[in-house]
């Protein structure tokens, strides 16, 4: 690939995930129908202290909360 690809790669260099530069990205507006999502990680934590923090930690790397289920 060029190099308007990242590749993460596992500690032996088997890929595990790819993302490929763009001249323009739309902001999502999931749920709404207008533009999809661009991209979905699903996290697993141990605790609600554990997703506070890591909830935190993504807000602070750019993420944004589109959709609360925690209740």
């Amino acid at each position: 690939m060029g190099q308007d690809w990242l590749n993460l790669l596992t500690p032996v260099g088997e890929p595990r995930l790819a993302f490929q530069k763009v001249t323009e990205l739309p902001t999502s507006t999931w749920p709404d129908a207008g533009v999809p999502q661009q991209l979905h990680v699903d996290l697993t934590v141990r605790s609600v202290e554990e997703l506070n923090a890591v909830h935190s930690r993504i807000i602070s790397l750019g993420g944004e909360l589109r959709f609360d289920r925690s209740d």
